[in-house]
């Protein structure tokens, strides 16, 4: 089955402009805004693991979510990021104020809709990318899940070379 469309080009633009981008700063907010207009969605982050710690912390996100703590962490299993990262799959809400991992207000106390998709390396849950809507009434589709899935695999790899990259490029003055 060809692939056609929306999601057709999405990938196709994705996996070029991807490839432009050497540094993570440049990357993560190219895929976070790809994502997030793809579908639509009012807000959208992208949460990475620490290096040191057994959490993630958001990296980059657009939107409507409300400041966070500088400290502010996402636990394995914690809200729809955590719970992703947990089972290593996509995770879909209608509604996160009714989901049963969700984190307190006032964070995330807007979100409606939302859907987390994790970002692999070497099998490894190293990060997910969380799309969600403020309104009611949205519903992902099946083509949004499958590209927001392949935007993910592409994301990851890119993810992957700008780490090595940034890790071999001396600090600026």
């Amino acid at each position: 089955m060809g692939m056609s469309g929306p999601l057709y080009s999405l990938l196709k633009d994705v996996s070029l402009e991807l490839m432009r981008h050497s540094r993570l700063q440049d990357l993560l907010p190219d895929i976070v805004r790809r994502a997030q207009e793809f579908v639509g969605a009012d807000l959208a982050y992208m949460a990475l693991r620490d290096e040191y710690e057994d959490v993630m912390r958001v990296a980059f996100y657009r939107g409507t979510i409300r400041e966070l703590p500088e400290d502010y962490v996402i636990r394995r299993g914690e809200g729809i990021s955590g719970q992703a990262w947990e089972i290593g799959q996509i995770v879909v809400t209608e509604d996160y104020n009714r989901y049963s991992f969700r984190l307190p207000a006032p964070y995330w106390g807007d979100m409606r809709e939302t859907l987390a998709v994790p970002l692999f390396v070497n099998n490894t849950v190293w990060g997910v990318l969380i799309l969600a809507h403020t309104g009611q009434g949205k519903k992902y589709s099946a083509a949004e899940i499958e590209g927001l899935e392949q935007l993910a695999a592409f994301a990851s790899i890119a993810i992957e070379n700008a780490k090595i990259v940034d890790a071999n490029v001396e600090p600026g003055p």
